[in-house]
């Protein structure tokens, strides 16, 4: 079983299965949508491992630099080590580099950038609203801000309809867990799991002009015989999750959100006892090849130009 109190963000939560969250041809109709082609000096604000900036290279101009920041340098080790390899793979001309920085507090001159972007970034700060102004300071007049976030409390709702226990009593201490969480983590100034649910507020404003907006068209679905890809990597992070007993997140976190979400540690222990019997339940149904979702994930990808 792994520490979770020894493990940065990055190695508990971004396995194999990230580098399958969006349809190739989705990616390309939006990046003709947009005409990202254009774009020559891009921000990867909360790079992570790279995931999100090695999606959209092919598409950028030939010779694009790309600048990748996170707080985690773990994660920019890895992101440079694995997009280099992509770019090789790929013979692309394209210059990447990488600095340890925030998205609160970024070390780059105001306009430095013409495409300035992040995914899953919003979901982890206190201030959505102090992060956007900084990455739309750092954008040029007439540059792209590029955000995919996921309203994440759809999913845990809609996954209640697989569950072979469910009654109303079960489904409600099971939202109350997830709502709670959710609360919590905001409360504490860690951020909010459904920030793309927010994002209009803040984008629909006189700093931006031509606002869009999509779902990202990849279906989360899991069934037999576990073939689309990136199933194979969900259901070993299904398994690891299980095997270190995490129910979507470590214990850890889950129960420090939880409280402070005004939930009760007695109320906690009998809906996480529960999440980890259900996870359980169903990589057992996976096992025998009786599992099927369609998955209920919610994820939006949002464009606004600067004024």
């Amino acid at each position: 079983m792994t520490d979770p109190k020894v493990l940065p963000h990055s190695a508990i939560y971004f396995g194999g299965a990230r580098d399958f969250w969006w349809n190739a041809d989705q990616i390309d109709l939006v990046a003709r949508r947009l005409d990202l082609a254009r774009h020559r000096r891009v921000l990867d604000v909360g790079c992570g491992y790279g995931h999100w900036a090695r999606l959209w290279l092919p598409r950028l101009a030939p010779g694009v630099e790309i600048v990748g920041i996170d707080p985690e340098a773990r994660a920019l080790a890895e992101a440079e080590r694995r997009t280099a390899a992509f770019v090789s793979t790929r013979a692309l001309t394209a210059k990447t580099s990488y600095r340890e920085a925030a998205v609160e507090a970024l070390p780059f001159e105001d306009g430095a950038f013409d495409l300035v972007t992040a995914q899953t970034v919003l979901i982890h700060v206190a201030d959505i609203g102090l992060a956007i102004t900084e990455m739309t300071r750092v954008l040029a007049p007439g540059g792209l801000l590029l955000l995919a976030e996921p309203t994440n409390l759809a999913g845990s709702m809609t996954a209640l309809v697989t569950r072979a226990d469910l009654d109303v009593e079960r489904a409600l201490r099971a939202l109350d867990l997830e709502m709670r969480i959710q609360r919590g983590k905001h409360a504490l100034g860690e951020g909010f799991n459904s920030a793309g649910e927010l994002l209009p507020r803040y984008l629909y404003s006189s700093r931006f002009s031509d606002v869009k907006q999509w779902l990202c068209d990849k279906a989360y679905g899991l069934f037999p015989p576990y073939d689309r890809p990136g199933a194979k990597e969900e259901i070993e992070e299904l398994r690891d999750f299980a095997g270190n007993g995490w129910h979507g997140r470590t214990r850890e976190e889950a129960l420090r959100w939880y409280l402070a979400g005004e939930g009760t540690p007695e109320a906690f222990e009998a809906a996480w006892s529960e999440g980890l019997a259900a996870d359980r339940d169903r990589l057992a149904a996976i096992d025998a090849g009786a599992y099927a979702s369609a998955g209920g994930d919610v994820f939006h990808l949002f464009a606004a130009t600067k004024r």
